[in-house]
């Protein structure tokens, strides 16, 4: 086996980090976003002493266990690869997973409760990050999830199974509002450009929405007539803020010099069991709220603390944090719990 050579090869079993093993030529190699059963060509990447690495340059044959319907940019976009597999052996996986990592570093515990299943397993998103691009170099701009494998390309997921109906809706309004404009999208490769992020975020069980428009500061561009096509929008839930963050930086991540709100407030709020929250543009929530709910829920059952109930609100200033404003200063405050009577 040769660095360069291309193999066909079966792909064994699947690993933690969405990482599979193929075996060639008695050999074991490293490759991703593949599925136990798939026939696949391999062009090897890199070989070490104890580690090769492959990347999977076409899937020749689909797996046995590939059974189910798929959203239509199944296998373009670089999201949901084990979407093709029935949502019961997909828990089976990751429960072997889990397993295995136990196991390898010698971790012993009692009892293993199986893997519980989401309690929505389409639609459950509360927050998405779209990127500004191409689908092809010198294409037509693009607002999406990155290509299957390639970096720079951009796919338009309009039919996103993993987000509700006013994720696409404010999506779309956002792509042809860029279109009609014809406002140039951000090059990660040359740092040119203007449109870079969207960032959508819905609270779950209140419908409050925050929109986020994430560019460069190498143009000057009037939204409101943006956020007031948005605010038109036939949604389930409601607009309840809309942003525009300027990011000079060179990593292509979603981040803020100066954020600018252009209606509404920066946060919005969701609630779990009786706790309330209300999320800041920049802070983390676990984005599949029902999940978390059960999360929790197992949580208290476990520790013996089911019938115990507490309120907590949790207030966080509207800017980002420092990492990504450090012109500015973060506090918190209103932070309590309290137990019921």
């Amino acid at each position: 086996m040769k660095k360069g050579m291309t193999y066909e090869a079966v792909v064994e079993e699947l690993e933690y980090g969405g990482k599979a093993k193929v075996l060639i030529e008695g050999e074991s190699v490293e490759v991703k976003n593949v599925l136990p059963g798939q026939r696949v060509l391999v062009r090897i990447t890199k070989k070490r002493r104890n580690r090769i690495q492959g990347k999977v340059l076409e899937i020749l044959e689909t797996s046995p266990l590939e059974v189910e319907e798929t959203c239509k940019h199944f296998g373009k976009c670089g999201g949901c690869f084990m979407q093709s597999i029935p949502y019961e052996e997909q828990l089976e996986m990751k429960e072997k997973q889990v397993l295995k990592l136990l196991e390898e570093r010698e971790i012993r515990i009692g009892k293993i409760l199986p893997a519980d299943r989401s309690p929505k397993v389409y639609e459950y998103r509360n927050k998405m990050e779209f990127t500004f691009g191409d689908e092809e170099k010198g294409g037509e701009i693009t607002l999406g999830m990155h290509k299957k494998g390639r970096h720079h390309d951009v796919v338009t997921v309009d039919g996103c199974r993993i987000m509700d109906e006013d994720f696409r809706k404010i999506q779309m309004a956002v792509l042809d509002f860029a279109k009609e404009r014809e406002l140039p999208q951000y090059n990660s490769m040359k740092h040119e450009g203007f449109l870079r992020h969207l960032v959508v975020r819905k609270g779950f069980y209140t419908g409050e929405i925050v929109v986020n428009l994430v560019t460069s500061t190498q143009r000057e561009e009037d939204f409101m007539p943006l956020v007031e096509r948005v605010k038109n929008l036939d949604l389930q839930g409601h607009l309840h803020g809309f942003l525009h963050s300027k990011n000079d930086q060179l990593a292509d991540m979603v981040q803020s010099d100066e954020m600018i709100v252009l209606y509404g407030n920066p946060d919005y709020t969701d609630h779990l069991f009786d706790l309330k929250f209300q999320i800041s543009p920049y802070s983390f929530f676990q984005t599949n709220t029902p999940g978390a709910r059960c999360f929790i829920k197992m949580w208290w059952s476990l520790s013996g603390r089911l019938e115990t109930r507490w309120s907590m609100i949790f207030t966080a200033e509207r800017e980002p944090s420092p990492r990504c404003l450090p012109r500015m200063r973060r506090k918190s405050s209103g932070w309590r719990s309290l137990k019921k009577r």
